[in-house]
């Protein structure tokens, strides 16, 4: 975990994935669909690993994907699994 004293200034892509997780719980190559880019962008520091990183973001690695703790996905939302 990064200290939270550290000013944390989300990326354009940072931004984009935490824009498209609000209420909901995506798949990585649905999200990466979603805010166009590839493996290398999106699981790069500047991308998911990131956001993983300060726990923004979290994955159950349940295959059902990505989802903001803060926003977390609405029932209907929820990938069937």
């Amino acid at each position: 975990m990064v200290s939270k004293e550290e000013e944390f200034v989300p990326t354009e892509l940072q931004q984009r994935i935490f824009k498209a997780l609000r209420n909901k719980q995506i798949t990585t190559d649905t999200l990466m669909g979603i805010v166009g880019c590839d493996r290398k962008q999106f699981f790069s520091v500047w991308g998911i690993k990131g956001l993983v990183n300060r726990g923004l973001v979290a994955n159950k690695y349940d295959r059902k994907g990505f989802y903001r703790p803060d926003k977390p996905p609405l029932l209907e939302d929820t990938p069937e699994g």
